[in-house]
């Protein structure tokens, strides 16, 4: 809770600053920090995306090998999932 409250209180300071540097504009003082904010987060939102992106095309080359197993164990549902578990596994 320490941790929480150092923080508001840090970027209630640095509104404080953007304000003042602004001439008492709070709202280009938010906007700034909004912007810095997410300036600051972008390289882990690539690499968030990238990460995705690369998921979504490994699934895409493995769909027929997880539609055959859906089909030949679609009655043993535990059975499908340890078959699709080491399929991930491999890939």
């Amino acid at each position: 809770m320490v941790a929480w409250n150092a923080f508001v209180g840090f970027l209630a300071v640095v509104l404080s600053l953007l304000t003042t540097a602004y001439g008492g504009n709070l709202g280009f003082a938010i906007i700034t920090l909004s912007l810095i904010t997410r300036l600051a987060l972008l390289p882990l939102t690539l690499r968030m995306a990238r990460h995705a992106q690369a998921q979504q095309r490994i699934l895409q080359t493995i769909k027929r090998e997880i539609d055959e197993l859906k089909a030949k164990y679609k009655s043993s549902p535990q059975k499908l999932g340890t078959e699709l578990s080491k399929l991930y596994q491999k890939h």
